[in-house]
Order: C-alpha cells, then sequence, then structure tokens
C-alpha cells in the first residue's frame, strides 16, 4: 500500500470526480427511466428529524457503509481475487459484480456496476483504501442528503426537462471528466515522487 503521499491533491481530485460520477449516473438512471421502464425504487430512507439523519444518514449510511463496503470489496476481495487471476480487468468486474448484487436492486444495476467499476479504477490508480471511502461517502452522503432535503422531484424535473440526447452527452462527458481528475491528479503525484 502506497503511502498518502499528496493527500489534499488527491482528495481534492477524488471528491470531484465522485461529484462528476455521481451526476453522470443520475442522468443515465434518468434516461433509463424515460426510455425503458419506470424505475421501482428499492424501499427510500426516509428521515424523521435532524437527528435521525445525521445517526444514519450520515453516520450509518454515509460513513459505516462506505468503510464497511470498501474495506470487504476493494481491500479484501479484490486484492485476493488479483493476486489469483493476475488480471486487474477481470477483477474489477468481477468484484462490480458481486458490489451489485450484494445491494439486492435489480433496476439500478447499471449504476452500482458503475460505481463499483470507479471505486476499483480508485483504488487502483491510488494504490490506498481511503480514496474509495472517500469516494463512495461522498456518494452516499448526496443521496441522503437529497432524500432528506426532499430535492429528489425538483432534481429529477430538472433533469427530464433536459433532451436526452443533452443528458446522454453530458452523462458522458461527466464520466470522462471524471477519469481525466483522477488520472491527471494521481499522473502529477506519480511525476513528484519520480523526480
Amino acid at each position: 500500500m502506497k503511502p498518502l503521499a499528496n493527500f489534499q491533491r488527491l482528495s481534492i481530485s477524488t471528491i470531484l470526480a465522485q461529484l462528476l460520477v455521481t451526476f453522470s449516473i443520475m442522468l443515465w438512471m434518468s434516461i433509463q427511466e424515460e426510455l425503458w421502464h419506470p424505475i421501482v425504487v428499492q424501499p427510500v430512507v426516509y428521515f424523521s428529524n435532524i437527528t435521525d439523519f445525521l445517526l444514519s444518514g450520515v453516520l450509518r449510511i454515509t460513513c459505516l457503509a462506505a468503510i464497511g463496503e470498501e474495506l470487504f470489496f476493494r481491500h479484501i476481495l479484490e486484492k485476493c481475487l488479483y493476486a489469483i487471476t493476475r488480471r486487474k480487468l477481470l477483477s474489477t468486474i468481477i468484484i462490480s459484480l458481486l458490489f451489485t448484487l450484494i445491494h439486492r436492486n435489480i433496476p439500478y444495476s447499471p449504476m452500482y456496476f458503475t460505481l463499483g467499476c470507479f471505486f476499483s479504477y480508485l483504488y487502483q490508480k491510488s494504490g490506498h483504501i481511503v480514496y474509495s471511502i472517500m469516494a463512495h461517502a461522498i456518494n452516499n452522503l448526496c443521496v441522503v442528503s437529497i432524500i432528506y432535503l426532499g430535492l429528489n422531484g425538483s432534481i429529477e424535473s430538472a433533469i427530464k426537462s433536459l433532451p436526452i440526447i443533452v443528458r446522454s452527452i453530458v452523462a458522458i462527458e461527466s464520466l470522462l471528466a471524471a477519469c481525466f481528475c483522477i488520472t491527471y491528479g494521481y499522473s502529477i503525484i506519480d511525476k513528484n515522487h519520480k523526480n
């Protein structure tokens, strides 16, 4: 495992990239719902008050779930699978499929698979689990905050006001920008270590 050198720069790259991935996934989900079928959402967590939001939403879903899932899927399973296969792409795909299956929500499977691939890419690129945990927590925090603040409907209607072709282009551009943030941010660090 690499040391946590340049933590601030890598954290900024990670946060920006995860926000772009989360936005891209929201766009893709709106396209999926509009073109194929309405998405039957898994039982949504509702927060009765600020304390419930802080304990359930922030502590349990944002922090504990992100830490536990990343340690289990990326740090343990993916490392073991890579040691057996010696193929990063195969390890990433298998772990992302397992990550998708554990969430047991078929309509959202593409979203979970994309997130699993992104978290694996981030873990492999950084060489440290803290960045995939950070990205996972940011994604979960965005979701629980949208639910708690009651922004689901207004965000959904704003996204759906855009034509599907525009949503598709912006979603692809957001994913590419996220990959650029990670690749560029981490390549600067790699260059500094070589000098």
